[in-house]
């Protein structure tokens, strides 16, 4: 869904116009702040600290680092209003949003990797006891 409103804020010429800026900047934060919806989601479903390593919380951590960080930088136009004039080619804030995007995009697609990874190894666990977890395959 996070994914569909931001193809539409791009799209849509009326999003474009300086007027909706700030509602174009909500909709690439909130895609980037979506990121904590796996983390809630697996704690909802597997409450306990066997269903998810810390390594994949940073790692959904980071992806959503890199789309906010990106998306703040384009929003505040930096580093352009920095260098102004001086950034007209290379290392705009477009361009660093786009870099930022990527890099997240591939974190993510790791993170996956190591949740399916992770779930497969452990198994599925019954939580009646917390105290005695035991795998059932």
């Amino acid at each position: 869904v996070m994914s569909f409103l931001c193809i539409l804020a791009s799209l849509l010429d009326i999003m474009s116009t300086p007027t909706f800026r700030p509602v174009r900047a909500i909709i690439f934060l909130s895609f980037g702040l979506s990121s904590i919806i796996p983390i809630v989601h697996n704690f909802a479903i597997y409450p306990s600290k066997y269903s998810i390593n810390v390594t994949q919380i940073y790692l959904l951590i980071a992806m959503g680092s890199c789309y906010v960080l990106g998306c703040l930088l384009y929003m505040f136009l930096i580093p352009e209003r920095l260098f102004p004039g001086k950034l007209s080619i290379a290392f705009q804030s477009h361009q660093i949003f786009h870099v930022l995007v990527v890099i997240g995009t591939f974190i993510h697609l790791y993170a996956l990797c190591r949740m399916s990874a992770f779930r497969v190894i452990k198994g599925r666990i019954c939580y009646s006891n917390e105290t005695n977890v035991i795998p059932v395959y």
